[in-house]
């Protein structure tokens, strides 16, 4: 059985990876840059310890993280972009037939057994967004900035001519062009960039182990201030420098006593909570239930902990709710549109509230569109906390932040898309940016007096 204990130090520069205009970084596109060149020579070692009846072996930390595995991270990337057309804009977009394949691929290559999918199938995901973004900024024009008419040959083991033509076509459209500039603008405003490259946090962590002593158990805070030092291993931004000394203080009253044991620090230090399902400071492939389920070993629990029980209990409660209601109105035949009350033909009596009107906290909503119709087109929750943010970034302009709970249009296009999430159905269950005059508090209502089918259209033109 082969081992994959491969580094993942990334070579010098080289002269052909250079982009004189890319959002990413010059370090990102390198990565990707050698990551395609290191996944072909990748694919056939693999190929040929296929066919002599061997599998490569994969370490796993204590998080269920690959560590010292680099054969293997490389090789679920290739297998995603030679599996999946560039074309494809969402890996949640992706047939199940596909993504067996890709699953299928990895596991005969490696050991790794049927636990594992899920991690080798986000990870297929997020390497395919990733490609499509250096492709955008490397390749996607020449240095006079014409569209590139034929596939780099960089990329033509892994990108058919027919795909690449209907992905520049993509990339010429004003949708494109203009989401592009939308994550530009978030990107440009992220407070803590993340600074440990291809390392990663389960890398990072493993790096303090060795160096500490394999019983040394690394908290999450401190692998988040660990991941935003410069090479030298100092954190030189402001912002970050300031969580970094609110973490030490926070720490320090732990130990003291003042705070319970458990308290979650990092959450604190930054000033909000982790956003479900997702875990700060840990890494690709660690959820939320995975991470915390392992550290509540004690009799009671600390109020963070306690508070985001509340929490997700509510937003649970609110989605059964939510669903009843929705359902009782379609087998009346009521068509879920009249909310709290009539929408005016031409909007301008609607019942949106001004962002400095709806209640602080968190509150049942309804989601309109941004059209004269001002239609519902999902219901869910708005928080309206001063100083909030959206995956870490500041919200857009006179917008709020809303957990999408039920979509009633689920092919309405999202105010603020993102690679993951374009339509309302993509966001369920998640937080989105939602401009905040759009945005109707209240729950669902059936109408009194339900209209004969003929007049129910009248009441909308």
């Amino acid at each position: 059985m082969a081992s994959d204990s491969e580094s993942t130090e990334i070579p010098p520069s080289d002269p052909a990876t250079t982009c004189t205009d890319a959002p990413l970084s010059q370090k990102k596109l390198e990565q990707e840059y050698y990551n395609i060149q290191r996944g072909l020579t990748i694919m056939e070692e693999v190929t040929k310890t296929r066919a002599a009846g061997k599998k490569i072996s994969v370490q796993w930390n204590k998080k269920g993280q690959a560590i010292k595995s680099a054969k293997f991270i490389s090789y679920i990337g290739v297998v995603a972009k030679t599996t999946v057309p560039i074309t494809q804009k969402s890996w949640r977009k992706v047939d199940q037939a596909t993504k067996d394949i890709v699953w299928e691929t990895v596991s005969s290559g490696f050991e790794i057994d049927e636990s594992k999918k899920d991690f080798v199938l986000q990870k297929a995901g997020r390497a395919l967004r990733s490609f499509r973004h250096f492709i955008t900024q490397k390749y996607l024009k020449d240095p006079d900035a014409e569209f590139v008419a034929q596939v780099p040959p960089l990329l033509q083991p892994l990108v058919k001519q027919e795909d690449w033509d209907a992905f520049v076509v993509s990339r010429r459209e004003k949708e494109f062009k203009e989401l592009s500039a939308q994550n530009k603008k978030r990107v440009a405003k992220n407070e803590y960039p993340y600074r440990a490259g291809r390392l990663g946090y389960a890398g990072v962590e493993q790096k303090e182990v060795e160096a500490e002593g394999s019983d040394v158990t690394i908290s999450r805070q401190r692998l988040w201030a660990l991941a935003r030092t410069n090479k030298d291993g100092v954190i030189d931004n402001p912002r970050v420098k300031e969580v970094a000394e609110k973490i030490d203080s926070l720490s320090q009253e732990v130990s003291q006593g003042k705070l319970p044991e458990h308290e979650d620090i990092l959450a604190r230090a930054l000033g909000t909570p982790d956003h479900p399902g997702r875990v700060r400071g840990v890494g690709f492939g660690v959820t939320k239930k995975q991470y915390f389920g392992k550290i509540k070993k004690r009799t009671s629990a600390s109020s963070s902990e306690v508070q985001e029980l509340r929490e997700e209990q509510a937003v649970m409660k609110q989605q059964l709710e939510a669903q009843a209601k929705l359902i009782d109105m379609l087998l009346k035949g009521q068509i879920p549109g009249r909310l709290l009350g009539d929408v005016s033909p031409s909007g301008k009596d609607s019942c949106t509230v001004p962002s400095d009107k709806i209640p602080e906290g968190e509150n049942d909503c309804n989601c309109l569109a941004d059209n004269p119709s001002r239609k519902v087109v999902a219901t869910g929750r708005v928080y309206n906390i001063a100083g909030d943010t959206i995956h870490n970034l500041p919200l857009p302009p006179d917008c709020i932040r809303v957990s999408l709970l039920v979509a009633i249009d689920p092919k309405y296009p999202l105010p603020y898309p993102t690679d993951e999430m374009q339509t309302v159905g993509d966001a369920l269950g998640s937080f989105v940016a939602w401009p905040s005059h759009l945005v109707m508090v209240g729950t669902p209502k059936p109408p009194k007096d339900p209209l004969p089918p003929k007049k129910k259209c009248l009441c909308l033109l």
